[in-house]
């Protein structure tokens, strides 16, 4: 569930435990969340809107791993929109929600948190300069080539669900936010922020 903690101006994802799965009390690491999503932790690629998660245990690493859906503020350049830059009404016309879903990552040695949220970091020219940013991990454009005319077909991805097979290969599985459809994707075995491109369908 997502909730909004107004003592700490964040938006976050509560965490509950139950013995008879009819009372229900939270138990997340902070005041009941497990993901805190105060603006100066967050990376700077998103909007602070985690919904869906689903979280897993990696016996490899000891740690647990949540996959969430991330609204992005990344521009049709690949560029990120800066303070004082931002127009809601141009926004949601020009770059419309939807077609700006990202995977969110987050980790945490507890199941109930905190976790932290992951990023990577990758350069782009913005008027001529190189400026370093956070993005997200997966980045099906990036991966794939997909123009900003075309994104729609296939970035825009919900509802992560991973899977770990008895080998201990994960699995990641979504809903395309457009058209509907399920998707599947191998993630690496030595590490499971990067996805196996080559296995998605």
């Amino acid at each position: 569930l997502n909730g909004y903690d107004e003592d700490v101006d964040t938006l976050a994802v509560r965490c509950f435990r139950s013995k008879d799965l009819s009372t229900w009390s939270l138990c997340g690491s902070e005041r009941g969340y497990s993901i805190i999503g105060r603006e100066s932790d967050w990376e700077e690629w998103t909007m602070r809107t985690p919904w869906a998660p689903e979280v897993v245990y990696n016996e490899a690493e000891q740690k647990y791993y949540m996959f969430y859906c991330m609204a992005s503020k990344l521009r049709e350049e690949g560029e990120l929109k800066i303070a004082g830059d931002w127009d809601t009404a141009t926004d949601t016309s020009k770059y419309p929600r939807d077609h700006r879903n990202y995977i969110g990552i987050a980790t945490s040695d507890a199941p109930n948190g905190p976790f932290t949220p992951l990023a990577r970091t990758e350069t782009v020219i913005i008027d001529g300069q190189e400026v370093e940013q956070k993005v997200p991990c997966i980045n099906f454009p990036e991966a794939f080539d997909i123009t900003v005319e075309k994104r729609e077909d296939l970035a825009p991805m919900i509802d992560i669900s991973p899977f770990v097979d008895e080998d201990g290969t994960l699995y990641l599985y979504m809903k395309h936010t457009i058209h509907g459809g399920i998707f599947g994707m191998k993630m690496s075995a030595d590490d499971w922020t990067k996805p196996d491109y080559d296995t998605f369908t």
